[in-house]
Order: structure tokens, then C-alpha cells, then sequence
């Protein structure tokens, strides 16, 4: 091939402008919501003996072709597909390659994942087993408050998408706002047509959030942000019942988020809305599609519509009426769908042409960033993600020669290549994953200049709303209202019997005196005994002075007139009449209410994180002989370290992870601490530092190494492993 000669006016241009012109056609940022669409699946992976950790399996499931480029995941492999394998622990996840908003996007996302998902089962072992875990829908969107942007397609599109991608035994759904993205978190999605109408209906409602959110905002024009020709959307329902998760910041929909169990009573559930009324879940599945349908149908196929036409109708089951399990197992396919090309492999490919040498360095959802080596100096090339072809042909025809190879000649000016900025670009060094995540993270939910602070935080969750006392379709309970009635007129019984009708006989049978009847004056002195009055000091009886005293119950009233019979309630006896003196007799006391037995407090939690999979590579480490300068030849076999790994997990969270070795002669075990790294916590020996105490004793050759692994968890629950026979030391 010829390659047109550099030139000295070529040379003595901007290179970095020159790099910006020739990916300008490509390097434009979409500004239009959903306007790339990528979809996740993770699996769990079993063996013989039972669930086996993918972390462990990676290194020989992934293909060869596979590259370790992206940018922030360290575990993950990127197919020449596009495509990425990666580990989220124990679970295997597959992601898709990034795609544009076209039509048929639906079913090439499905087609994507189908394919990823056969491959993936092919490189497992025979004996492996593949079950789906869950499904993650992410739609781009930029411009936008990532939490207002969540909680509108929470309490708007969030039970349509629940009715057809969720399962029985799913607690809810998941919508997690990300950087330039809303993710969508689904119960696992195993067939073609459930893939392509979970993915219209996510995509669709991305969108119509998205216009809402903006036309909130407040901007100059507001009709720049409507969607003409689409039905209002369904009143928001409400959002009190929301939760933020844990893991990864985002909201929660519990299955019974706005009033009864979705999962449970499907279609006939009955739903809360915001300003306080109730719908059916099947009304509100079939509102929410005649308002996303016009957007779907700029996206979607005749064929994809109709397929969510008739999941919306009732004629097509989704897993929710299918029962599907929770973890379906995932057969062989005898013809596994190929993958479709992404550019991917144009990005990762290694080149060099005289001088110069084109290497990746990472890859992101968005962008690739390439090293450059020239004899004079390293540096960055950036390119736009879709411009992977653009970037084949400028190579292959020579045009990125002159503007590179000029690049390399000045001097540097320590300019930084972001993670974050899709656009074509020559620069001196490039920036850390970790610190281009954390920009991101705190990015992700700002708003547009122009629009109004969002309130990024939901308010805690109140007590669940009553339903209403209305007629529901279908079998009912009793009603509750004639319980609570009965109820009112016992309570309102035992007043009366306990106090007397207020104008009428009291419980002692005694006529209540009446206005022109005197009463007994109230006074400091503590009450007499029965049959002594108050004016006398209580010393002596008075029967003509009426006691200041109610009778005791079975105690009658004395002269004038005594009662025949025992009062049978405490009440003052009539004027002229006292209370008999008191007697021997018992007053008879009610029975004390039983009092309700107090739970047992569980036992507070003590058992302790949980420790498995202690390994270490390699088996065999040298340490030299004598014990002076020198070191261990690696080619031999016999390198001077050892990387220990194990893996803890805790659910209240594991604070300190230490790992205990003892070697020949020490007297008590060696404490080091481990640090997390891809889902486990690792830590690396050397022999080359304090040599000594590595030597064999005696005239012993090599040793092995005891291990074990103390952690410690957020309670302060402490747990150590007994002691296993670890990696063997030898002389080299």
C-alpha cells in the first residue's frame, strides 16, 4: 500500500485540531434521550458440588480474544463482539454492547444478549449448569436531574413494567440513576419476546420521563420539551412507600409499593395514587401503553408492537402468568444466534507502522482512549466509541501519521484525557479510572443550568395507606365495619355499667341526688371509715350525717332507713342514711388482668463473617541460600512471592479482614492485613524482606507455611479459621 508522503505543511499544523477535524462527522455527543440502549444479565453458575463463585472461573471461561481494557471494572473482558463478561460476585454478568436508538433497536438488544448468553454457556464446563439471576435495562440520558428523572418513571411507568418483566417470587423493581443513564433492574428475562417488550416499554418510558422532567424544569420554552401526538400520561401514584437501596444509590419498588401486592393479585391489584384515589393494575398497564405507543413506534418494528399489543391484551402470558420459575435454568441451543459486530475489536486492536504503534489503554460505555508510541515520547489518542471504523480507515490510509508524529515532537503540556469526555483528542497522559468514577458519581444527578434543584432524597416512608371501603372485582372477605361496631357497643357497656347513666340510678341501685339536695362537702381530711362523719373529726358514729364516704361494694347503708340488701356498687348512700361500720367481712377485689408474656430478645448476632476460599499462587516459593544477597530466579519455577486470597462476606458489613502465617520457627502466628480487590481480600508475601526469618531451620530443604484468615465484622463479631497447611518455602 502507498501512503501519501507527510508534508511540511501537513507537519506545521495543529495536530490536536487536526485529530478533532478528522473524527469531527462521529464525534458529536447524542443530546436525545434513550439515544443509546444497552442491556445486562447476570446468572449464577453451578458445579456438582453446588454454586460456584465466577470469580474463580473467569480466567478459564473467558476467550482468549478477550480484552482487559475497560476502564472501571478490573475483572471485566471485552469480546471483539463489543460485548463484556464480567464477575459481579458470585453471579457471571453479560453486558451488551452499546447501541443507537434506531429502529428494531429492541430486538437487536435481545438478539445481543441471546448471543452472549449461548456463548457463555458453551465455554462453562459439561457438567456446569446456567441460571438467570436478573436483567438491567439502561437508556442514555443527559441533561436531566438523575433523581428526579428515577422517581418520575417510579411512580408513573414503574407497574407496567412490573406486570410483564417481574416474577412471583421478585420482592420489586430497581431504578437506579447513573452516570448519563437510567437503569432499570428486572427479575431475570429468558426468552426473545419477553427481552423485546420489557426493552420498548423501558425505553419508551425513559423518553416520556425525560420530557416531563425537562418541561418541570422550567425552561424558556417548554413546548421544545413536549411529545406531539401522545396521550396524557397516567396521573403519578404514590411515592410514600418508596425505599432507596443500599448497595447502589437508586429507589426501590416493593412489590406492594402502591397498595396491594402486585405480584399476587396481578391485573386486579389495586393501586394509590398520589392525590389519593385507587385504579386497577390491568387499567393502569393499559393506559400506560396507549401513552408510550406513539414513542415505541418510532423505534419499534410492526412486529415488536404487536407483541406488546398483545402482552397488554392479555393474549400473550408474561412471567408473571406463566409462573415461571425464579431462577430458570438456561438450556443448550443447538444453533446459538452469532453476534453482531460492534466495532469493538477496531478499538482493541494492537497496530504499527514505522514509528508508530497504536495500543489500548481503556475502553468505556462511550470512548476508547489508545496509546501512542512514537521513539520521541507516549501519549493519548481519544476517539469517540462509535468511531471505531473511522478509525480502521485513517489508519489503513495513512492520515493519522502526520498529526500524530507532529504531536509527538512538541514538547508535553500535561494535558489530562478524560474518562468522562466523549470527543477525538491528542494528550499527554490520561486520567485514573477511579478518579474519573468518583467525578461521575457526584455528577450524575446534576441538573441543567437553567432548570430548578431537584430534591435528590425521597422522605422517609409513612405508615401503608388503607384501601378504600369500595367494591373489588372479584371474591371478597367479610367486611370489617360490623366487627368494629360490635366492638364500640361493648367498650361503650362497660363504661355505663362501670360509671352509672349520667342523670339516672347509679350501679348501687341509689336514686343520683338530685339539684335541691345537698352534697357532701369535699375536704381535706382523708375519708372516714364507713359510719363516722367527717364534721365529728371521724371520732364518733353519726348516723344523721350523710358520710363523706361511697359504701364499699357489699357493705349496706345504716339508719334511718337500712337497705335491705348489700350495695352492689360504690356509691354515696341517700341523705339521712350512713354507711355501715365496717366489718370483718372481705371486700371483694376484681381479679388482676393477666399480663401479656414478654418475648425473648433474640440472642444479639455472634456468629461472624464467614470465611471460604483461602488460595494462594503460587504453590512454591524460593527463598536463597545462604542468607545473604541474592534472589530467586522466576523462570525456575521459584519466584520470592505469594498471592493469598480469600473470600468474606458478612451482611452487616466486614470492617477487618487479617491473614495469619506461621513459618518454621516462629514462635506464635505472623498477623498481615488483607485488602478487598475484585470481591475478595488479597494480600501479597515476599521473601526479599526480612530474609532471615523465611530460612528452613536445620537441615530441612523447604517447609510449608500455615495459614489462616481472622475477620472481623461491623458488630465486632470476631471469627479465625483453623489453621491449613498453605504454601511450601524452599531453598533456592
Amino acid at each position: 500500500m502507498v501512503h501519501a508522503p507527510v508534508t511540511r505543511e501537513a507537519i506545521s499544523r495543529d495536530p490536536v485540531d487536526r485529530v478533532r477535524r478528522l473524527f469531527a462527522s462521529s464525534a458529536s455527543r447524542p443530546e436525545a434521550p434513550a439515544s443509546i440502549a444497552g442491556l445486562e444479565q447476570e446468572f449464577s453458575v453451578w458445579l456438582p458440588g453446588g454454586q460456584a463463585d465466577f470469580h474463580d472461573l473467569i480466567e478459564r471461561v473467558a476467550p482468549a480474544t478477550g480484552v482487559r481494557r475497560f476502564a472501571f471494572d478490573e475483572n471485566a473482558r471485552i469480546m471483539p463482539s463489543g460485548a463484556i463478561w464480567t464477575v459481579d460476585s458470585p453471579h457471571a454478568e453479560i453486558a451488551t454492547p452499546p447501541r443507537e436508538l434506531r429502529v428494531g433497536i429492541a430486538s437487536r438488544l435481545a438478539g445481543d444478549v441471546l448471543a452472549e448468553r449461548a456463548a457463555l454457556l458453551r465455554r462453562l464446563p459439561a457438567d456446569a449448569a446456567l441460571r438467570g439471576y436478573s436483567t438491567h435495562l439502561n437508556a442514555f440520558a443527559i441533561d436531566v436531574d438523575g433523581w428526579a428523572l428515577a422517581g418520575r418513571f417510579a411512580t408513573t411507568y414503574a407497574p407496567a413494567i412490573m406486570l410483564v418483566a417481574e416474577r412471583l417470587g421478585s420482592p420489586g423493581l430497581l431504578v437506579r440513576p447513573r452516570y448519563q443513564r437510567l437503569e432499570i433492574g428486572t427479575e431475570f428475562l429468558e426468552t426473545q419476546t419477553d427481552l423485546i417488550v420489557a426493552s420498548l416499554l423501558v425505553l419508551a418510558g425513559v423518553v416520556a420521563a425525560w420530557h416531563a422532567c425537562r418541561a418541570a424544569d422550567g425552561p424558556a420554552d417548554d413546548s421544545a420539551f413536549a411529545l406531539a401526538g401522545v396521550a396524557p400520561a397516567p396521573p403519578p401514584l404514590d411515592r410514600r412507600r418508596l425505599r432507596q437501596t443500599w448497595q447502589r444509590p437508586g429507589l426501590f419498588v416493593p412489590r406492594d409499593a402502591f397498595g396491594e401486592d402486585l405480584y399476587a393479585d396481578g391485573r386486579a391489584a389495586r393501586l394509590r395514587r398520589a392525590d389519593g384515589s385507587w385504579e386497577l393494575a390491568g387499567d393502569r398497564l393499559e393506559a400506560t401503553w396507549a401513552h408510550l405507543r406513539p414513542i415505541a413506534a418510532r423505534v419499534g418494528t410492526p412486529s415488536e408492537l404487536a407483541l406488546v399489543d398483545a402482552v397488554v391484551a392479555g393474549r400473550l402470558p408474561t412471567p408473571l402468568g406463566r409462573r415461571a420459575p425464579q431462577d430458570p435454568r438456561i438450556p443448550r441451543a443447538r444453533r446459538a444466534p452469532a453476534s453482531r459486530p460492534d466495532g469493538a475489536a477496531a478499538l482493541l486492536a494492537t497496530r504499527q507502522r514505522g514509528d508508530l504503534g497504536l495500543r489500548p489503554e481503556y475502553l468505556t460505555w462511550e470512548l476508547a482512549v489508545l496509546r501512542v508510541v512514537h521513539p520521541r515520547r507516549t501519549f493519548f489518542l481519544r476517539v469517540p466509541r462509535p468511531s471505531a471504523q473511522r478509525l480502521d480507515r485513517l489508519w489503513a490510509s495513512g492520515s493519522l501519521d502526520a498529526p500524530l508524529a507532529a504531536f509527538a515532537t512538541h514538547p508535553p503540556t500535561g494535558a489530562i484525557a478524560r474518562l468522562d469526555e466523549p470527543t477525538a483528542g491528542l494528550f499527554d497522559e490520561v486520567e485514573a479510572p477511579i478518579a474519573a468514577a468518583a467525578r461521575m458519581e457526584a455528577a450524575k444527578t446534576a441538573a441543567p443550568t437553567s432548570s430548578n434543584r431537584k430534591r435528590r432524597m425521597l422522605p422517609p416512608p409513612l405508615f401503608a395507606p388503607a384501601p378504600p371501603s369500595v367494591t373489588r372485582p372479584g371474591p371478597r372477605t367479610w367486611p370489617r365495619w360490623p366487627f368494629l361496631l360490635i366492638g364500640l357497643i361493648l367498650v361503650l357497656t362497660t363504661v355505663i355499667v362501670w360509671t352509672g347513666r349520667p342523670g339516672g340510678p347509679g350501679p348501687s341501685g341509689s336514686a343520683a341526688p338530685s339539684a335541691a339536695q345537698p352534697t357532701a362537702t369535699a375536704s381535706s381530711t382523708p375519708s372516714c371509715p364507713p359510719g363516722f362523719a367527717v364534721a365529728s373529726g371521724c371520732g364518733v358514729s353519726s348516723p344523721g350525717f350523710p358520710s363523706a364516704t361511697p359504701c364499699p361494694i357489699g357493705v349496706p347503708c345504716q339508719s334511718p332507713t337500712p337497705s335491705s340488701s348489700p350495695s352492689p356498687g360504690v356509691t354515696p348512700c341517700p341523705i339521712g342514711a350512713v354507711c355501715a361500720t365496717p366489718s370483718s367481712r372481705p371486700t371483694p377485689t376484681p381479679s388482676p388482668r393477666p399480663t401479656a408474656t414478654p418475648r425473648p430478645t433474640p440472642p444479639p448476632d455472634r456468629t461472624g463473617p464467614a470465611i471460604s476460599r483461602l488460595a494462594w499462587n503460587p504453590a512454591t516459593i524460593g527463598v536463597p541460600f545462604p542468607a545473604g544477597p541474592g534472589t530467586c530466579d522466576p523462570a525456575s519455577g521459584l519466584g520470592q512471592s505469594v498471592n493469598l486470597s480469600a473470600l468474606v462476606v458478612d451482611p452487616s458489613g466486614v470492617k477487618s479482614v487479617v491473614l495469619l502465617y506461621r513459618r518454621a520457627g516462629d514462635a506464635a502466628p505472623v498477623s498481615v492485613a488483607m485488602s478487598l480487590s475484585a470481591g475478595r481480600y488479597r494480600v501479597t508475601l515476599t521473601t526479599a524482606t526480612n530474609r532471615p526469618a523465611w530460612q528452613p531451620i536445620g537441615a530441612s530443604q523447604s517447609y510449608v507455611v500455615a495459614l489462616s484468615v481472622r475477620a472481623t465484622d461491623a458488630k465486632g463479631n470476631v471469627r479465625t479459621t483453623a489453621a491449613v497447611a498453605g504454601f511450601t518455602v524452599k531453598q533456592c
